[in-house]
């Protein structure tokens, strides 16, 4: 996709980014968006994994962070992929056999159990195959 932008924003402000990004069409702010996610797939593969891995396992969550933030209307290239997950046993021990499948060997030091009591926050899962 060749997204060009309709002037030079180098010069503006945050806030006249964002008026301008949110001035687009849904349509068009949709695409920029998937073009986001095809770079930060193109530069790493690994999401595409972790995506597929979630689909695989039927892990219940939500896409947030930063490209959420996209589709309401912030203009921001991200390259991380923050998630908001169903906090049921089940639900969580999908998303660990998920992140092993796809890879991410830090899933096996930790339990279901043991992330639901402690209420935290997964972040940073290191890749160790």
């Amino acid at each position: 996709m060749n997204v060009k932008p309709s002037h030079d924003r180098k010069e503006e402000s945050i806030e006249e980014k964002t008026r301008w990004f949110r001035s687009l069409p849904l349509a068009e702010r949709m695409e920029m968006l998937c073009s986001f996610t095809d770079l930060a797939l193109t530069i790493n593969p690994k999401l595409q994994d972790v995506s597929r891995s979630f689909q695989k396992h039927d892990v219940k969550y939500l896409v947030i962070g930063g490209i959420a933030t996209i589709l309401h209307g912030v203009p921001r290239a991200t390259f991380a992929l923050d998630i908001l997950i169903e906090t049921t046993r089940d639900n969580v021990q999908h998303l660990l056999d998920a992140l092993l499948d796809a890879g991410f060997g830090t899933a096996s030091l930790t339990t279901a159990g043991d992330l639901l009591a402690e209420n935290c926050r997964l972040s940073k899962l290191t890749h160790a195959k």
